[in-house]
């Protein structure tokens, strides 16, 4: 056993229980902004906006998916839930946690360090470029709806002509060069894009749920730049008070950005979870037959 593997060993029940005990505090912390006195909700708005963002992870898991693939052939199917198994962690102090724990649980399923590490800079790039350009066009789209149309379609043609041009792109690092095949980096930037509209999909049906007459491409530009902004302050659990301050640049309804916390906070728990108790049983399960 690795003197790596037996820190882990240690370390591992300390931070659960700190995540856990900061999930009470901060889950507590939401419910007491809630006037439940006067809380009339409908729940067919509340499940499909929790469905849609459960769908929206599942979309992006598949970008994870993709990436893992492109630095190990070989890679699992079961690496899916690696990417909902880290979503708790994002909760603790720094996204090193989230890093780490997505290592961890990955190497489990059988990628090794470097590939995982490699794997996640290939994911997050892909994340922030579909985001950045979704956004763009969304908040375009705000202002003038045939102005979005004309950069869309001068967005695919560039990536068209940059496709073709490039069959295969060179990622260096130091004085490593990998070689990846444009179709897989134009997969990713797909699968992403198609993720964070389904959770600005998210985010609206939530506004409906309560009754908040909103301009449709706004939210959805809210939302969308909201996750990047939050994922770049590395040092705010959860993009606390990041995401807030960018919903209210946009003017989000206060309500509606306690609400959203309170989804995703649950949905982050619930199937993160989840997925480590099934992760580990795979690894168990494994160790016991080696």
């Amino acid at each position: 056993m690795s003197i790596a593997y037996k820190l882990y060993r240690v370390v591992s029940p300390i931070l659960t229980v700190v995540l856990l005990a900061f999930a009470y505090l901060y889950i507590s912390n939401l419910v007491s902004q809630i006037d439940i006195d006067s809380l009339s909700l409908n729940w067919g708005w509340v499940i499909l906006s929790a469905l849609l963002f459960i769908i929206f992870y599942g979309i992006v898991s598949l970008n994870w998916l993709v990436s893992t693939r492109i630095f190990n052939k070989k890679s699992s199917d079961k690496q899916l839930l690696v990417f909902f198994a880290s979503q708790p962690y994002k909760y603790l102090p720094t996204s090193l946690f989230i890093f780490s724990s997505r290592t961890v649980y990955a190497k489990k399923l059988g990628l090794g360090l470097k590939e995982s590490s490699l794997a996640q800079l290939l994911e997050n790039m892909s994340l922030f470029a579909s985001n950045f350009a979704l956004f763009g066009l969304f908040y375009l789209g705000s202002m003038h709806f045939g102005i979005m149309a004309a950069v869309a379609t001068a967005l695919v043609l560039a990536i068209t002509v940059l496709y073709k041009k490039y069959p295969k792109v060179n990622l260096r690092l130091k004085s490593n060069s990998i070689s990846i095949e444009s179709k897989k980096l134009l997969q990713m930037f797909m699968i992403a894009t198609l993720g964070w509209f389904v959770c600005g999909l998210s985010f609206l049906s939530l506004n409906y749920v309560l009754g908040i007459n909103v301009d449709v491409l706004t939210l959805l530009a809210a939302n969308t730049i909201a996750f990047s902004l939050s994922m770049l302050a590395v040092f705010a659990p959860g993009g606390i008070g990041v995401r807030e301050a960018v919903y209210g640049f946009f003017a989000v309804s206060a309500a509606a950005i306690i609400y959203w916390r309170i989804l995703v906070f649950i949905v982050d728990m619930v199937v993160g979870f989840i997925s480590i108790a099934i992760i580990n049983s795979i690894s168990s399960r494994k160790r016991k037959t080696t």
